[in-house]
């Protein structure tokens, strides 16, 4: 089931921060609230400068909630009772929507494409506990109950090296994610397989974007060292 009252924010509902704005005006001569915007600054420009991801920004939101705190006591003393209302109810239905949405949810992954987890579940009925899928997405894994390995940027035989050196099974070519981040998998996604070491096992289409599971054979031996996981090192490319 999917939870959305309304299109919700990831971390502090948008319109709060209409609150921190105004306190933080209010307040401008204030060295505390200079010094907490000086704070919320610094995970923004670190994300922007390394990989944006709205997880990064979780100290500044933290920080900004005791600017809306301030904003929320700077008003007239007849708009306070409703703001606080207001603010409540915003921050209760955005935290609940949050956590049990299928957008970016805290309890079951982000399921942007039906693919990824029909491919993931065709995975966990044909595979054993421990084999490893290689993919650009977690979602597969989620699914199936495996660990994912990430594909290489790299030539699709050397991508195919790869696999079999940690021991990976099935390799997963999607057009609605993979060969978007690896372009160079795309004649995989078609089927065009002139490579050795891997063979089609399971195919699908959805809504047009073509997906195929292709196994590594023969069945490479487990890895026994440390192996790259791609939910350790980034979450998709």
């Amino acid at each position: 089931s999917t939870t959305t009252p309304y299109p919700h924010w990831a971390l502090v509902p948008g319109v709060l921060f209409l609150l921190a704005i105004f306190a933080a005006w209010r307040r401008r001569h204030d060295r505390v609230v200079l010094a907490i915007l000086a704070a919320i600054a610094v995970p923004i420009v670190s994300a922007a400068a390394f990989l944006m991801q709205a997880r990064y920004l979780v100290p500044s939101a933290a920080l900004a909630c005791v600017l809306v705190a301030v904003g929320l006591l700077e008003l007239p003393k007849q708009w306070f009772k409703i703001a606080m209302t207001a603010t409540f109810l915003l921050i209760v239905t955005s935290t609940g929507a949050s956590l049990y949405s299928t957008t970016d949810g805290w309890f079951h992954p982000g399921q942007g494409y039906a693919e990824h987890k029909i491919a993931g579940e065709w995975i966990g009925a044909h595979s054993r506990p421990g084999d490893l899928i290689m993919s650009t997405t977690t979602i597969p894994g989620f699914y199936a109950h495996r660990s994912t390995v990430p594909i290489p940027y790299a030539p699709a035989a050397l991508a195919i090296q790869f696999a079999r050196h940690y021991g990976v099974r099935y390799l997963i070519v999607d057009q609605a994610n993979g060969t978007r981040f690896r372009p160079q998998l795309r004649p995989l996604a078609y089927n065009a397989n002139h490579l050795k070491g891997i063979r089609a096992v399971y195919r699908l289409r959805q809504d047009g974007r073509r997906t195929i599971v292709y196994e590594i054979v023969p069945r490479p031996p487990r890895y026994q060292g440390r192996i790259p996981l791609l939910g350790q090192i980034g979450d998709s490319a």
